[in-house]
C-alpha cells in the first residue's frame, strides 16, 4: 500500500480535518510534506537553468485541472494566447467541450484538448495521468479545479469531498506526473 493509498484510508475515518490538521498528519504520520510536490519540481536538479529556459522557449504543454470555468478557464486562454499547447482535466464533458470551443474561438488556437479528470475519484485521477503519457512533454501543471461545499458529501475512496477534490486528488496527480514535470525541464 502506497503513502497515499494508507492516507486516503486513515482520512476517510476523519469527519472534519482542517488544513492545518492535514499538513501536520501528512507531516508527522507519513513523512511527507504538503508542499512536497511544489519542492520537487522547485529543487529539482537543473532547476535554475530550466527558468533561464523559460525566456528562450517559446511554446509549452500546459495541463490546467478545471479550466472550463472560472480562473482556470481565464488561465487557459491567457496561455493559449501566448501560444501554449492546453490540456485541460475536467469532470464534465459536455461543459469541457464547450470551454474548448470557447478558449479555440477566442484564442485563435486549436492546440486546446480537454481529457476526463474527476478529482473526486483517485482512479480517475490515475487513468488521467496515464492518459497523458502521449504528450512529448510536460512545462506546466496547474492544479486549479477546486470547490466549496455548502453540505458534506464523500469521495469515491470515502474522504470529504473538500479535502479529496482540493488537497488528495492534486496531490496524487502531482505525484504521478513528477517524472514528465522533471523530464520537461
Amino acid at each position: 500500500m502506497s503513502k497515499l493509498e494508507k492516507l486516503v484510508e486513515d482520512l476517510s475515518a476523519l469527519t472534519v480535518l482542517e488544513a492545518s490538521e492535514l499538513s501536520k498528519l501528512l507531516e508527522e504520520k507519513w513523512g511527507v510534506s504538503a508542499a512536497a510536490p511544489v519542492a520537487v519540481a522547485a529543487a529539482a536538479p537543473g532547476a535554475g537553468a530550466a527558468a533561464e529556459a523559460v525566456e528562450e522557449q517559446t511554446e509549452f504543454t500546459v495541463v490546467l485541472t478545471g479550466g472550463n470555468t472560472g480562473i482556470g478557464f481565464e488561465t487557459a486562454l491567457a496561455l493559449a494566447r501566448r501560444g501554449d499547447r492546453i490540456v485541460l482535466g475536467c469532470r464534465n464533458q459536455t461543459k469541457a467541450d464547450a470551454a474548448v470551443d470557447e478558449l479555440r474561438r477566442r484564442s485563435g488556437s486549436d492546440a486546446i484538448e480537454s481529457r476526463p479528470l474527476d478529482l473526486a475519484d483517485l482512479a480517475s485521477v490515475r487513468a488521467f495521468a496515464e492518459s497523458l503519457r502521449d504528450l512529448d512533454r510536460i512545462d506546466v501543471l496547474v492544479n486549479n479545479a477546486g470547490l466549496v461545499l455548502d453540505h458534506r458529501q464523500w469521495t469515491a475512496q470515502g474522504v470529504e469531498a473538500t479535502v479529496g477534490i482540493n488537497h488528495l486528488g492534486h496531490y496524487l496527480l502531482t505525484e504521478l506526473l513528477t517524472d514528465q514535470l522533471l523530464a520537461a525541464t
